[in-house]
């Protein structure tokens, strides 16, 4: 059986000075550099030292999260995931938050773009009009970046193990109930957003002059659709943090370590997934600038489109967490089948 108790491998503590020092010299160049951005005699350079920049930090962040402290031990793996557990969670919230205001890609790329041209509104028209939305919508916006995950996940870390608070992660979780609601929101989801976002969306684009005929009326009624529709992308959100935050029905110490550990190769996935997908998107920009915007694609600029794109789409939060608890359910399966066997 598979010694699930066993802490992550980790790289030596001496990495983590590397990673503090390389991200130290990025922030202090970080101010100027962009200051400095319109003096730059080619924006092409300019773009690529943003890239060099931008890969620099995230390798740092990277080397920083997981590497040993001085002294690793239970105490420190204990507080290690509870600091990983807060920060992929308050991560999770704001992201859910975010997309429901802008609408995510459900909205943004598909009949949204239609119905805003329909009434001359932007993408994000609902939080610009609203000033308190406005400032939610950034600053969720913010918190969902993967700089702020990693440096989040740094300061706790380093505040539990300081302050003495690294242990029983067990108490942020739901009971086992909750579980059952959470995949009946997602089922829910599943059919209610391509049947109201897509579906109902082409009806009221197509048929517009017979649903309303005043135009004050017609603007009322796309907002009421674009408020629905809001809410129904932030429904899988709250499907999959009620069954990813719910207790096993037998939930003991050798369960919880699973947990753990799984969330941990998970963010580590994902934050590579996203960080290829980043580099992939700035590499094409960098093409393009390069070539003053008028640029014939090639097999190299298609292939990197193609990444960027296919990445963003596997590394939406809902489907990633998904995809966790699925391989969670597997792993205690298996490891039920095999205490089985032995015994």
């Amino acid at each position: 059986m598979r010694d699930y108790k066993k802490h992550l491998t980790l790289l030596p503590h001496k990495w983590q000075t590397v990673g503090f020092v390389a991200a130290a010299i990025i922030a202090v160049c970080f101010v100027p550099f962009i200051c400095l951005r319109e003096k730059f005699m080619s924006q092409n350079w300019y773009m690529y030292l943003f890239m060099a920049g931008d890969l620099t930090l995230s390798i740092a962040l990277l080397l920083i999260c997981f590497s040993r402290e001085k002294v690793e031990d239970e105490y420190i793996a204990s507080a290690r995931y509870r600091a990983l557990t807060i920060s992929v969670i308050l991560f999770f919230v704001s992201r859910a938050t975010a997309e429901m205001i802008s609408g995510g890609f459900f909205l943004s790329n598909t009949v949204y773009d239609v119905i805003g041209r329909t009434v001359n509104e932007s993408r994000l028209s609902f939080q610009n009009h609203h000033s308190f939305v406005a400032v939610i919508y950034k600053a969720t916006y913010w918190l969902s970046n993967l700089y702020v995950l990693q440096l989040l996940y740094i300061v706790l870390l380093k505040l539990m193990v300081r302050l003495g608070n690294g242990n029983g992660f067990e108490s942020m979780l739901f009971p086992y109930r909750y579980k059952k609601t959470g995949w009946r929101i997602l089922i829910i989801s599943a059919i209610l957003i391509p049947l109201v976002v897509y579906y109902l969306g082409h009806v009221l684009v197509n048929n517009m002059g017979d649903v309303v005929s005043q135009p004050h009326d017609r603007k009322a009624f796309i907002r009421i659709y674009m408020t629905v529709s809001r809410l129904i992308v932030l429904l899988p959100y709250v499907g999959i943090l009620l069954v990813c935050l719910s207790r096993e029905q037998q939930e003991d110490e050798f369960i919880r370590h699973i947990r753990v550990r799984i969330l941990a190769y998970f963010v580590i996935f994902y934050l590579i997934a996203v960080f290829i997908a980043r580099q992939s998107v700035l590499a094409v920009s960098a093409i393009v600038t390069a070539h003053g915007g008028n640029y014939h694609p090639q097999l190299s600029y298609l292939i990197l489109c193609s990444i960027g794109d296919i990445l963003g789409k596997l590394t939406w939060v809902p489907l990633v967490a998904v995809v966790y608890e699925l391989v969670l359910k597997r792993v205690l399966s298996n490891n039920l089948k095999e205490s089985s066997n032995e015994e």
